[in-house]
């Protein structure tokens, strides 16, 4: 595929592609208010293009720019020895039967390390990595994979210049739409361009795509819904307004969560435990300093039905829900009732008109079954971290007792110096 005159020549970002769920290497083009999205290896016509304007919500930004994320590099024979269990990779998954073979995120549940062999001093890696896909046709299902169908996931250390102006761009447009409209109708915004049945052109060798590869994605883009839900994205957290909650949510109940990675939304947490127990919530992440390698979380319900049940998925003995880096959740405080709860959640604080728009599929956060070695990392992860608080908690009442001395003891200098006098 020729490239056009000023344009950037290097597909340098994923993206996770509305139709098919499966990651793809793209090219971004920011052009004006619009964002063209180039499928590596595919022609103009399968281009997906964003218009700064169609956004209806910040969580439909969210969405947008949670689907983007650095390349992740394939791993070589060589590497082999770098894979380790309980890893999260993004890896080849033969979704469709046949050579159609897509990429999603997956855990490596085992591996079989076998002798490798070399022809010619061509090293091949023989071992055998079981994988647990995290979503995608096979989620939840065990799949064998070689080191050939394994990539190495990068992750978003930093937001994409290009994806950060157009995301500000439609940040503003919003804003702008939300001002002028005192009541806004519900909008039919469907798009209907996508992948599905394909192939990604960065798997293994550079393999020639048929043009009956091209008739499955054609078939596809009339009828791939490419509306927005709520993602976990790091830059949505720098847009969002206090809001007081005093007096206007009385008599709610309040957990407080704790060892959560830094950079987790509140809408991913608010998402994932509204998929996993059906109870919508709302959650704040605190701030944090810079030296504390986690952050704090607030989940707020209406009632203590609704807490019951997000303490008893949090707390089971069958899982642990633990970070995509594999850091474990944990309830610091299972039910501080407050008469009056006075703290900024942001736009966090969701009508029930706006819930059912927002839900969307977390990748940051996962749930781990017991008996698995990630199960057994993330308990063992977990205790250390009890561990940590345990001693948190004397230093917390040691501070405490001094404290107090000392202030008696202040309190008591002036009657000495009178007597003295």
């Amino acid at each position: 595929m020729k490239k056009s005159a000023g344009k950037p020549s290097k597909y340098d970002l994923e993206y996770r592609n509305r139709g098919d769920d499966a990651w793809y290497g793209v090219l971004v083009i920011l052009t004006g208010e619009t964002m063209t999205v180039k499928f590596e290896g595919y022609p103009d016509t399968f281009d997906v293009k964003f218009d700064a304007k169609e956004f209806k919500s910040k969580e439909e930004i969210d969405d947008f720019l949670g689907r983007f994320r650095n390349i992740s590099p394939q791993m070589q024979d060589s590497e082999c020895g770098s894979i380790k269990e309980g890893m999260f990779v993004c890896a080849a998954c033969s979704a469709f039967g046949g050579d159609d073979m897509l990429f999603y995120d997956a855990v490596v549940e085992a591996i079989h390390n076998e002798n490798h062999s070399f022809h010619n001093g061509v090293e091949e890696c023989l071992c055998t990595f079981v994988l647990a896909w995290l979503h995608g046709p096979k989620k939840d299902d065990l799949t064998n994979s070689g080191i050939e169908g394994i990539c190495i996931i990068k992750g978003t250390s930093q937001v994409d210049p290009r994806l950060a102006s157009f995301v500000e761009l439609a940040d503003q447009k919003l804003r702008k739409s939300s001002g002028e409209s005192t009541s806004t109708s519900e909008q039919d915004n469907s798009a209907s361009q996508g992948l599905s049945r394909t192939k990604r052109v960065r798997y293994l060798s550079s393999s020639r795509k048929s043009d009956s590869s091209f008739k499955g994605i054609s078939s596809a883009k009339n009828v791939v819904d490419v509306s927005y839900t709520t993602e976990a994205t790091d830059y949505s957290r720098h847009r969002d307004h206090d809001k007081d909650l005093g007096g206007q949510f009385s008599n709610y109940h309040v957990m407080l969560v704790e060892n959560l990675e830094r950079n987790l939304l509140p809408s991913a947490l608010r998402d994932f435990i509204h998929e996993h127990t059906s109870v919508w919530s709302q959650a704040y992440i605190s701030p944090c300093p810079s030296y504390m390698p986690y952050a704090r979380g607030i989940i707020v319900v209406d009632c203590e039905e609704k807490l019951q049940k997000i303490n008893l998925f949090l707390d089971n003995p069958s899982h642990l829900v633990v970070s995509s880096k594999g850091r474990p959740v944990v309830i610091s405080e299972r039910d501080m009732r407050y008469s009056t709860i006075k703290t900024s959640l942001g736009s966090l604080v969701c009508s029930s008109q706006d819930t059912c728009k927002a839900k969307s599929i977390c990748r940051d956060l996962i749930v781990v079954r017991s008996g698995s070695d990630a199960y057994r990392r993330a308990n063992e992860a977990k205790d250390l971290f009890l561990e940590f608080i345990s001693h948190q908690q004397r230093l917390y009442k040691k501070l405490a007792l001094e404290e107090r001395l000392l202030l008696n003891m202040l309190q008591l200098q002036p009657s000495v110096d009178t007597c003295l006098c």
